[in-house]
């Protein structure tokens, strides 16, 4: 699974980003705009898992399980 965040404005976004439409399990996160590994996060039903995060001007996600 893919995602895409964008900051509203130059300066650094802080905070959750939610991760939706991702199934039960245990999912590890990359930013593949630069390669960094960004840890796992825990899916359950019924709750999205949230990534806290910073970054500038965008983020780039990949989620494999």
């Amino acid at each position: 699974m893919y995602y895409a965040f964008f900051a509203p404005s130059a300066s650094a976004w802080r905070g959750e980003v939610e991760l939706r439409g991702l199934k039960d399990g245990t999912y590890h996160v990359t930013d593949y705009g630069d390669g960094t590994d960004l840890g796992s996060v825990q899916a359950s039903a019924g709750k999205a898992p949230k990534l806290r995060t910073e970054f500038k001007d965008h983020l780039l996600l990949e989620v494999s399980q």
